[in-house]
């Protein structure tokens, strides 16, 4: 999804977010770029978990998604069973329907080579160049 959206980075491992959606403790979501990732997760869990998002509304009052590194899904090659979705496919889907902007594969997550994310701080997401800036001071 393209477009461009600037706020406070918000998120983290996503099945921790949805553990803690609607708690006291769930991020603030409102023109927030939100910041995801997981591990561990099959496809239908994490399409589960970011449904879940939208159909609170939370998704939507995000000003842009960046999506992490998602790994250890479980995904195969092997098409026979029917046409399983990708993760790719799931979050191209959950940023269409929050009709938001968002990029995929920030280093962020459960990799070697990762960035340290400011949780709180200002940033810019901006979809159609893909690319995060995030603002110090």
């Amino acid at each position: 999804m393209g477009g461009r959206g600037r706020g406070p980075l918000v998120g983290g491992n996503l099945a921790l977010l949805a553990a803690l959606h609607g708690t006291p403790y769930q991020p603030r979501y409102d023109g927030a770029i939100l910041v995801i990732e997981d591990v561990n997760e099959a496809p239908y869990r994490i399409e589960r978990m970011l449904l879940q998002l939208r159909l609170s509304g939370d998704l939507q009052r995000c000003a842009g998604i960046a999506f992490g590194s998602f790994t250890n899904t479980g995904e195969t090659k092997d098409d026979s069973l029917g046409g399983d979705r990708t993760v790719d496919a799931v979050l191209r889907e959950a940023a269409q329907a929050a009709n938001i902007p968002a990029i995929c594969g920030i280093p962020m997550g459960h990799m070697r080579d990762q960035w340290s994310v400011p949780l709180g701080a200002m940033a810019e997401l901006d979809a159609d160049e893909s690319t995060l800036t995030v603002t110090f001071g």
